[in-house]
């Protein structure tokens, strides 16, 4: 789970005011609990109303300043990095996976394995392994 780095509590407005301050004070509290992030950034909780137009320059702030802090210690760099080779295995696997799910063979022989996993006749690690064979017929 990823920490957040700004968290705004909208409709910070009529009926709401209560519930929203009530709100923004729970989440501080809350990630008092957590440790310090990696970026030393501390996450910043604050109010926000679209109708009555409060919240949002001080939104537009938070992030900037954000980008600022964390681009000076280069984390923003750093993280953004590790996002990408996270994303690239992501994709890559996803894309496996609707590649062997558009074969009928493979579908086929997905339905066997699976159901051989429900009846304990084959262990999940292996069937995922034929499946990668049959598939690279490997």
């Amino acid at each position: 789970m990823e920490m957040a780095d700004a968290v705004v509590i909208t409709k910070a407005d009529g009926e709401n005011l209560k519930q929203t301050n009530q709100a923004k004070a729970d989440v501080q509290h809350a990630l008092h609990i957590f440790s310090d992030s990696d970026s030393g950034w501390k996450p910043k909780v604050i109010t926000a109303s679209a109708q009555e137009k409060k919240g949002i320059n001080e939104t537009w702030s938070i992030i900037q300043e954000y980008v600022t802090a964390t681009q000076d210690s280069n984390f923003f760099s750093e993280n953004r990095t590790q996002q990408n080779l996270v994303w690239f295995h992501e994709r890559m696997q996803q894309l496996l996976k609707q590649h062997i799910s558009q074969s009928e063979e493979m579908n086929t022989q997905i339905k066997i394995l699976e159901k051989a996993i429900i009846n304990k006749k084959i262990l999940p690690s292996r069937a995922a392994q034929e499946v990668i064979s049959l598939f690279f017929k490997v």
